[in-house]
């Protein structure tokens, strides 16, 4: 028998083959240990002394968004500090740390969390009075404060975020400053004034990141927690079900609507996809979906959920305390360019059911979407109350409190659903586990953005953007969105923005881009790490789903998700955020739309039928005409996307035989 052929390198494919396995298998491994991370299982006492701090905590900040807080520092201070000790009773620190209970060395850093939160909340008054003057104690507890939010950080999203926020403590350093490249270098400052900087002020640790959270990210996270375990969830699963489940492949288009309308309302992919995938993924499967295709469209349908109004993500909410937009202003610009991106995905998958035959469910297996609709119309109270605050002039966080109190009312008006003590307790112990997910970054992002603040890198890292693009515009886009994917590649979704958006939007606003279309795209391109190995949160959670491989179910997401690298670009070339005449504005979310179904046919290679090379050259150069603001352009591309569809429905014999 011959041997395999050998490469250039004198090696066989073979052995080329197989280290190609193992490194796809080390980076699945790191992936699994870095992105993957649980709360333990945790059982007796120690399970019900962390319930009730978690509903503890989520009581505490429901209370305060109602009737005020304490005192600002201490509100974030107390958000921190129950952040952590959370984070270290109920995440291990390896993977072979006891799961049925916390550890020692876990109590050990819950009590360091609540010293130097305490001393924080008492001496801030004196912090603020003797500003640049400060003890060895302060120095002290601001190291432990650091170490231990890094360490927090490390356990939830994995090391990559902790050893950003160590680069940028050494960038502020004197003793590393000045050595940098010159574009970077600086005198720097001696380590006391910056550990003192991150904890002796709200500009670091208890910064901007951690009031967000504190005062609007908590909040609607525990309200779509309340909104699950109301019944509202699950009629949201159902309805979609109910409307889309006859139709070819109607089991991924039900995936997609019931991941929009459950996401609009919980603002987490991750948790968007546990709730709905545990239901969309077996039926896609059974319904002929290959199990990597059906956890794709689950993880890009679920990625919407961030930036889908009304609750959207976390991201949105940073959004709000950069710019200084209303949070109600946020909602109107971000629900079309959401309602494009969700049309783009149904596309996707209408054509990959066309171009691989398959079939819905049969009617007799569906439920009647009239009898559904008028059994639980009501749920949607909670979303009216919600919006109606915020249209009213209401914070972000009190019309989550009254929207919490809405689904506790609607939750009664079926007995099945009906939330009492043992519910509610339930709902805040949700509300507080899903936050840690995505607040287990506050003190690490804060330590970034606290070191950008102090030495001004954000002004010299556009600097050296705009110098290696040429200042052009489209080429800055590109590197930003090379920059988010590579954030994307370590860092979850919520970190990737806050960077970005302390480092990229005076670039984009000297090149004449508005600052509500430079941070919605940076909150579309932040969306990449959901989907981008190896910190693919929303992609490994709808694999173990449906048993596929992440890595196949990640790039297969991307292909599917793809209108999220496209939206950016129409965010600062087109004015699809209604910043022109209305009946430019209109015609501007005419041609998107259309783009979105014809971007999603070419890239399926279906249209009415599989398309030809010249079919599908056409198609995509109809599609770039549609996307850009350009009327004579637009009219082209509707012309050739027209042309390709109608000739694509004459019938074979017709072609044949004209």
């Amino acid at each position: 028998m011959s041997s395999a052929p050998p490469t250039s390198s004198g090696q066989s494919l073979d052995t080329v083959h197989s280290r190609a396995h193992d490194f796809k298998n080390l980076l699945t491994d790191i992936a699994r240990r870095q992105a993957i991370a649980h709360p333990r299982p945790l059982e007796g006492l120690y399970l019900q002394a962390t319930h009730g701090l978690a509903a503890l905590f989520a009581a505490s900040f429901i209370y305060t968004s109602a009737f005020g807080v304490f005192s600002p520092e201490s509100h974030r201070a107390l958000f921190l500090g129950f952040t952590l000790v959370l984070v270290f009773l109920w995440f291990p620190a390896r993977a072979d740390s006891p799961g049925n209970r916390f550890t020692a060395v876990d109590g050990f850093l819950a009590l360091a969390a609540v010293v130097v939160v305490a001393y924080f909340i008492r001496e801030y008054p004196t912090l603020v009075r003797r500003v640049g003057l400060y003890s060895p104690a302060d120095t002290g507890f601001g190291l432990v404060a650091m170490a231990i939010s890094l360490e927090a950080t490390r356990r939830v999203v994995g090391p990559f975020v902790p050893l950003v926020s160590v680069g940028a403590l050494l960038f502020a350093s004197e003793h590393v400053a000045p050595y940098l490249p010159s574009l970077l270098a600086h005198r720097g400052f001696p380590f006391p004034r910056v550990v003192a900087y991150q904890y002796a002020t709200i500009e670091g640790l208890f910064g901007v990141v951690t009031y967000t959270f504190a005062t609007h990210v908590f909040l609607f996270v525990i309200f779509g927690a309340f909104l699950v375990r109301s019944g509202v969830g699950k009629f949201f699963v159902e309805l979609p079900y109910a409307l889309l489940g006859r139709s070819p492949g109607g089991a991924g288009k039900v995936a997609v609507l019931a991941s929009a309308l459950l996401g609009s309302v919980t603002g987490s992919p991750t948790a968007n996809t546990v709730a709905t995938g545990t239901f969309t993924i077996p039926l896609m499967k059974r319904t002929g979906y290959a199990p990597p295709v059906a956890a794709a469209i689950e993880t890009a349908a679920s990625t919407g959920s961030q930036f889908l109004p009304p609750v959207m993500g976390a991201a949105a909410f940073f959004m709000v305390e950069f710019t200084g937009i209303p949070y109600i202003e946020v909602v109107k610009l971000a629900a079309v360019p959401a309602v494009i991106y969700f049309i783009a995905v149904l596309a996707m998958v209408h054509f990959q059911a066309g171009r691989e035959r398959l079939q819905g469910a049969d009617a007799a297996d569906l439920p009647d979407w009239r009898r559904l609709l008028g059994r639980g119309w009501y749920l949607a109270l909670p979303l009216v109350v919600l919006l109606a605050q915020l249209v009213r002039g209401y914070s972000p966080g009190v019309a989550a409190f009254w929207g919490i109190l809405a689904a506790v009312f609607v939750s009664w008006m079926r007995a099945s659903t009906r939330m009492g003590v043992t519910q509610i307790y339930g709902a805040l112990i949700d509300g507080a586990r899903n936050t840690l997910m995505i607040a287990s970054v506050a003190g690490s992002i804060g330590i970034i953005v606290g070191v950008i603040g102090l030495t001004g890198l954000g002004l010299t890292f556009s600097s050296a953007m705009l110098s290696m693009t040429g200042e052009s515009l489209f080429l800055t886009m590109i590197m930003v969105a090379l920059t988010a994917l590579v954030l994307g590649v370590g860092a979850p979704i919520t970190a990737t923005y806050v960077i970005l958006a302390v480092l990229v939007p005076p670039a984009l606003a000297r090149l004449g881009v508005s600052i509500a279309a430079s941070h919605l795209s940076l909150i579309w391109y932040s969306q990449l790490s959901s989907i981008t190995p190896p910190v693919c949160l929303v992609a490994y959670a709808a694999a173990a789903i449906a048993d596929a491989d992440p890595f196949r179910t990640a790039f297969l997401a991307l292909k599917f998700g793809a209108f999220l690298i496209v939206m950016p670009f129409l965010f600062v070339y087109t004015p699809l955020l209604l910043e022109s005449e209305p009946w430019v504005n209109v015609l501007t979310i005419a041609t998107a739309t259309i783009a979105a179904v014809t971007f999603a046919a070419t890239l399926q290679g279906y249209f009415y039928r599989r398309n030809t090379r010249l079919e599908g050259f056409l198609l995509g150069t109809g599609t770039f005409s549609l996307l850009t603001a350009v009327p004579l352009a637009n009219a082209v591309g509707l012309a050739l996307t027209a042309g390709v569809y109608a000739w694509q429905r004459l019938p074979r014999s017709t072609i044949a035989h004209p």
